[in-house]
């Protein structure tokens, strides 16, 4: 029915939109200076020497949910995350927009729905965009993040054990020089 399924995506949509929003909180307390924490990044394409049997089995799961290109580990530096994690403060003037995906390829996402490999609304493979009100993002200053995906690429079917990595994001470009 109808209603079920409504049910159904506000039950879902609240807790993904929870997890994704922890996910970024941590993102942004982990990360120092120039880069991410590995955990939130896509591994390379290709195997490192060196690299733990943790990142290849990521490399894995992230080549079943998602096709690149990723962003670099630069493009989440802290300064550029503190706007996106100051608009999910309960009470905020400008709070961030916070979207589960429910279908790959909807108008309006910034993630283009031809690199979600997997079916939305099944835990695996599951995208939530997060971007600033229209009225920070008009105002803040080149380099900041305007919007950043997420994708969970755990394969387990409960966000108790989701593996966010960063699939997409969106910085204010620097000003054009002549």
């Amino acid at each position: 029915s109808k209603e079920a399924k409504a049910t159904y995506l506000a039950e879902y949509g609240s807790a993904c939109a929870a997890s994704a929003s922890a996910a970024l909180r941590d993102l942004h307390e982990k990360t120092g200076g120039a880069r991410a924490p590995r955990k939130f990044l896509v591994p390379s394409a290709v195997a490192e020497e060196g690299e733990t049997p943790r990142v290849a089995a990521d490399r894995e799961l992230v080549i079943a949910a998602l096709a690149g290109p990723f962003p670099e580990a630069s493009a989440a530096r802290r300064e550029a995350l503190a706007g996106l994690v100051a608009g999910l403060a309960e009470g905020t003037e400008r709070p961030l927009s916070v979207t589960v995906y429910e279908e790959s390829g909807a108008p309006g996402q910034r993630l283009d729905g031809q690199r979600l490999l997997l079916p939305q609304l099944q835990y695996v493979g599951q995208a939530v965009e997060f971007s600033l009100h229209p009225d920070a993002a008009a105002t803040a200053e080149p380099g900041t993040l305007v919007a950043l995906v997420l994708v969970n690429v755990s394969p387990e079917y409960t966000l108790e054990g989701a593996r966010w990595k960063i699939a997409h994001a969106e910085a204010v470009p620097p000003p054009a020089t002549d």
